[in-house]
C-alpha cells in the first residue's frame, strides 16, 4: 500500500494526473482548531483521494490550512454572492455542500465535517468491539 507523507506542512494527492476514485468534500468556516487533524487523517488513510474544500468566508487561518492539503479549494460567497466574513453564520449549508460536490471529480464523493477524523483500523476495531459489532476477518464463513 502506498502512503502519503502527510505532515504539518501538508500533502496533496500522490498522482494528481490520475483521475481520483474518491473525492472527500468539506465545507469549512473558522475551523482552524480542528481542520488540520481532519485533513491529515484523510490524506494518510486515503492518499489517492481528492480533497475538495469550500471555505464559506472564514476569518481565521482555515484557508491557509486547507490549501496545504486540498486538491481543490475555493472561497465561496454563497449562492447569491452575499456571504461575508462578518456574518455570524451562513444560511445555506446545503448549497455549500452541493458546491463541493460540483467541484469534485471523483467517481465517488464522501462527505466529512471539518471537526471529524477518519478512524484507522485500530480505532475501527475498538469501536466495533465496544458496540458488540466486531466480526474478525473470516468469522461466519
Amino acid at each position: 500500500m502506498t502512503t502519503s507523507a502527510a505532515t504539518s506542512e501538508g500533502a496533496k494527492r500522490l498522482d494528481p494526473s490520475a483521475p481520483p476514485f474518491l473525492s472527500w468534500c468539506l465545507i469549512v468556516r473558522n475551523a482552524e482548531r480542528t481542520l488540520e487533524a481532519t485533513l491529515r487523517t484523510l490524506r494518510e488513510r486515503t492518499p489517492d483521494a481528492e480533497i475538495v474544500v469550500v471555505d464559506t468566508m472564514s476569518s481565521d487561518s482555515s484557508p491557509t490550512i486547507a490549501k496545504k492539503y486540498a486538491d481543490v479549494w475555493e472561497e465561496w460567497t454563497g449562492p447569491r454572492g452575499d456571504w461575508t466574513r462578518e456574518m455570524p453564520w451562513f444560511d445555506n449549508a446545503a448549497a455549500a455542500r452541493e458546491r463541493t460536490f460540483a467541484l469534485a471529480s471523483g467517481r465517488w464523493r464522501g462527505w466529512i465535517d471539518a471537526d471529524d477524523v477518519l478512524p484507522g483500523p485500530v480505532d475501527v476495531e475498538r469501536l466495533l468491539k465496544l458496540n458488540n459489532r466486531w466480526q474478525p476477518a473470516g468469522a461466519g464463513t
